[in-house]
């Protein structure tokens, strides 16, 4: 006869392996590219009907992976947010993206990131029952160069070359994006219609992307590189002129490193989610460290 101390220790037995059941993550392929290369989303799975977060890598697209986001994609599902972490497609890898690289170049590889995330934001919004996603509770994310990726997807200034790609079932926006050390290739391109609230974060002595408006990583006019920025100290002041949801962490004497943060400021992340899904009428907030 089994006794209760039996029954106790199959009990938390298959909890526990129900509880890691439900922390795995799961490896998906969105699209497949013309040199046949496999772009996938590591899915982390969350409470049934939470809010989501697509979160592009940094890596000043040429490298940088998702494997690399695993801390802050498991602290996050642990906090029960569905976490989709994407791969896309590197096309500065083995040349780099600094003032010797064309400009030219550099906008074409911001642009395969972009029609990327684009691509994996369609197919996840298709699948949606598969991956318990809620559309209107769908965040996008980013750490630098993936940053630069979220930004321009929403402000978005390749639209006019590819329309088709960026057109999402039932009219689909955003719910709100988190920046990491990230900026825009057109402030023109910010306005209200376009706006969702924003969570940026900056360190003042960023020496790759500038925190208000400067080139990216201060390249020389005379540089083949050479192309402005709007950082967060930008953007932020537009959501300042124009009244609109955004909360600004500026941390003094922090260099490009602000970019990592999203694995260590895990409880601002979480109220900013929590607060943009229940209003978006909230006033521009700044903290400075």
């Amino acid at each position: 006869m089994i006794n209760i101390k039996t029954i106790l220790t199959i009990f938390l037995f298959i909890l526990f392996i129900s509880n890691g059941l439900c922390q795995k993550k799961e490896r998906v392929i969105y699209a497949v590219t013309d040199q046949n290369e496999e772009l996938f989303i590591d899915v982390y799975p969350g409470t049934r009907g939470a809010s989501s977060i697509l979160f592009v890598h940094g890596g000043g697209f040429e490298g940088g992976h998702p494997d690399g986001q695993r801390s802050f994609a498991e602290e996050m599902q642990n906090r029960g947010y569905n976490v989709f972490v994407i791969s896309y497609r590197l096309l500065m890898k083995g040349r780099g993206f600094g003032c010797d690289i064309p400009t030219l170049d550099k906008l074409d590889a911001i642009r395969a990131g972009v029609e990327d995330a684009a691509k994996a934001t369609s197919y996840l919004l298709e699948n949606k029952n598969n991956f318990n996603l809620d559309p209107d509770q769908f965040y996008l994310a980013g750490s630098s160069a993936g940053a630069e990726v979220a930004l321009q997807l929403v402000f978005n200034p390749f639209s006019h070359l590819d329309s088709a790609t960026y057109v999402f079932p039932d009219n689909f926006r955003f719910k709100g994006v988190m920046s990491f050390a990230g900026a825009l290739l057109d402030i023109r391109l910010v306005s209200p219609d376009q706006w969702v609230p924003l969570l940026l974060f900056h360190g003042t002595e960023d020496n790759l992307v500038p925190l208000g408006t400067a080139p990216h990583r201060y390249c020389k006019a005379t540089d083949p590189g050479w192309m402005m920025f709007f950082g967060s100290q930008t953007i932020f002041d537009k959501a300042v002129e124009m009244d609109l949801p955004a909360e600004f962490h500026l941390y003094a004497g922090k260099g490009h490193e602000v970019a990592n943060y999203m694995a260590q400021e895990f409880d601002i992340m979480d109220t900013f989610l929590k607060k943009s899904k229940q209003r978006n009428d909230w006033k521009p907030r700044l903290i400075e460290y």
